[in-house]
């Protein structure tokens, strides 16, 4: 999953929050990560075996993303683990909410 904030556009991140989705598989293992260009892409958050997400259907938890000086125009979420919550591979996330300095395009 990606989000690009748009040409000229980008945030210094300092938080961010995610939202499962309506059924009850929930993300355990995953790296966020930032990229100005697509191909090269910084990690900012690594997660293992984390169940901040709760099992409850869009359950919402957030994550403080600390050291970051760089600013970004494109964001991922990358699962890394072997299994999610109901042990399969499938990806499930309803949202994703970024919060830091943020420098408008013009």
């Amino acid at each position: 999953m990606a989000v690009d904030l748009g040409e000229g556009r980008s945030l210094r991140p300092t938080h961010y929050c995610l939202r499962s989705g309506l059924n009850i598989s929930r993300l355990r293992s995953w790296r966020l990560e930032g990229s100005n260009d697509s191909e090269d892409w910084t990690p900012l958050k690594t997660h293992t075996d984390d169940t901040s997400l709760a099992n409850t259907r869009m359950s919402v938890a957030g994550w403080p993303i600390d050291g970051i000086e760089e600013s970004y125009r494109r964001f991922r979420v990358l699962q890394t683990g072997p299994h999610n919550s109901t042990n399969n591979h499938h990806m499930i996330c309803a949202g994703i909410e970024l919060y830091g300095f943020f420098r408008p395009g013009f």
